[in-house]
């Protein structure tokens, strides 16, 4: 599967996620460091846009 198979739902997971474990577990246990750049806004949050879309993408 590729990225262009990402949904809104798996999205929205992801944050939900992040925001469960908080940003500095979820990236650790994910891989990721943290954005220097590229957020994405989620209902006035925001997240390491990266880590979100490779997270997303393990839901597929």
């Amino acid at each position: 599967m590729g990225l262009t198979d990402i949904t809104a739902a798996e999205i929205v997971c992801a944050t939900e996620e992040f925001d469960r474990l908080g940003a500095e577990l979820f990236l650790r246990s994910h891989g990721f460091r943290p954005a220097r750049s590229y957020f994405l806004m989620h209902e006035d949050r925001s997240y390491d846009s990266k880590a979100i879309l490779g997270v997303a993408h393990g839901y597929l």
